[in-house]
């Protein structure tokens, strides 16, 4: 089989030993100066054969689209290993090299070259950065060829569980591969703008992380666990980036800026215009800093999390778990899923807010959205709704505002104003049903109730 610059694109998934899998011992893969292109499609793609040269002259290796491509490269009939001499280009989604033999390069002759675009990660199982001495998994051998030529990366790091307890310090110097425990340099050309992300098996990291200029850079590949208290601390900043997932499952005190990228197609210096993986941030604990929070992707709060912010705002989605909570100043977000608590002291508008939980709005704060479904309204300032919406239980001494076309449904279940509730001015449609539905004070004007 030559590939010359077509494209080999995963549209199932069809397990985990396949598309080019390693009992395909008959084929040979040869690249030629249109090189391999793999796009996994947001897929897991693995190839098992070798990736062979074509007269030295071949085109290399690009990762393309979202998803995860697991490359390995040895023939176990045959014997040989991926000698392909061009450079390897993520251009989205996560590279995931099981060995040395997959990566290509000529020993005494030319080095292959990877280098991560925004949004991709890459990574060695075994160990991207920790030297674990085992045949096959060299972080040596991987850094060398992310080092080559030194070009510089944007996308994420992707770590093994063999990295887990590595210091990562932005401002040291980079010098190669460490042993289990020491400190990674990440300050040289080819990493300082790079994330920290994780491989497709995840992992739980309990080292310590030096931020840089930037701040805390996170995320890429798969699960990226932070599990010390104040991991994140001081006045730095934190960006979630390059896809997968990032979580907090401790106290973390950072008072920096928070921001979380999203999915967009966007140009950069080395690479063609290219999809970005969506990146989560879940919080499974307390996240105090009381800073500003960007997001344009996902932001999760888990049941025993709760996060205390200054803004939130951005073109993301918000998910509080049943139990978890979000206190924040002004809050622009267009879709909400609240099971568990959201209080607000500023301005928040919002597309939708739905789920079972409440939504507290003080009395120095007004909340806007355009479709709201909540248990719980508790209502001190003043809230307004644009379109439809269902509510259990309204409280507070508030007022709620209904504009022209909108309507509100108190839910048969537990459809109640307590008795200390506001006005409503009603220039919309108003319906109430349940136990003591008309209780309060009721401003109806410029429609029937």
């Amino acid at each position: 089989m030559n590939l010359n610059g077509g494209v080999l694109m995963q549209t199932a998934q069809v397990g985990t030993n396949a598309f080019l899998a390693e009992g395909l011992n008959d084929i040979d893969v040869a690249l030629g100066t249109g090189g391999a292109l793999f796009d996994s499609n947001g897929l897991t793609m693995r190839v098992s054969v070798p990736l062979e040269d074509m007269f030295l002259e071949d085109g290399g290796v690009q990762k393309l689209g979202l998803g995860t491509l697991i490359i390995s490269g040895y023939n176990t009939t045959y014997g040989g290993t991926s000698d392909y001499v061009g450079p390897t280009l993520v251009k989205g989604g996560l590279l995931e090299l099981v060995d040395t033999q997959g990566m290509g390069g000529i020993q005494g002759y030319q080095s292959p070259n990877i280098a991560v675009s925004p949004g991709g990660a890459a990574g060695m199982e075994g160990g991207s950065i920790t030297n674990t001495e085992y045949y096959n998994n060299n972080a040596s051998a991987f850094l060398a060829a992310m080092t080559y030529n030194s070009v510089p990366s944007f996308g994420s790091l992707a770590l093994d569980p063999a990295d887990a307890t590595d210091n990562i310090s932005y401002t040291t110097a980079y010098s190669g591969a460490v042993f289990a425990g020491g400190t990674f340099g990440m300050n040289n050309t080819v990493f300082a703008h790079m994330s920290i992300g994780a491989l497709s098996s995840g992992v739980t990291y309990t080292g310590t992380i030096t931020p840089g200029a930037n701040g805390y850079l996170l995320g890429g590949g798969g699960v990226l666990t932070l599990s010390n208290n104040n991991a994140l601390t001081g006045a730095n900043a934190l960006t979630v980036e390059n896809g997968g997932t990032v979580q907090l499952t401790s106290t973390n005190n950072y008072t920096g800026p928070t921001t979380i990228t999203g999915t967009t197609v966007e140009a950069d210096p080395f690479f063609s215009s290219h999809p970005f993986e969506p990146t989560t941030l879940s919080v499974a604990s307390l996240l105090s800093g009381g800073s500003n929070i960007t997001n344009n992707s996902a932001l999760s709060v888990t049941a025993t999390g709760f996060v205390t912010a200054g803004n939130v705002n951005g073109t993301g989605t918000t998910t509080i778990a049943a139990g978890g909570g979000m206190s924040a100043i002004n809050f622009s977000q267009p879709v909400v899923v609240n099971n568990g608590s959201l209080s607000l002291t500023g301005v928040g508008t919002a597309g939708s807010i739905s789920g079972s939980g409440t939504t507290t709005i003080s009395n120095t704060s007004s909340l806007s959205v355009n479709s709201f479904n909540q248990g719980t309204l508790n209502d001190n300032g003043a809230f307004s709704l644009i379109g439809i919406g269902t509510v259990g239980i309204i409280n507070g001494v508030g007022s709620v505002t209904l504009a022209s076309g909108s309507r509100l449904t108190l839910a048969p279940s537990a459809g109640t104003f307590g008795p200390a509730v506001g006005t409503v001015s009603n220039v919309g449609s108003i319906t109430l049903s349940g136990s003591g539905a008309t209780q309060g004070t009721l401003d109806i004007t410029n429609r029937n109730l």
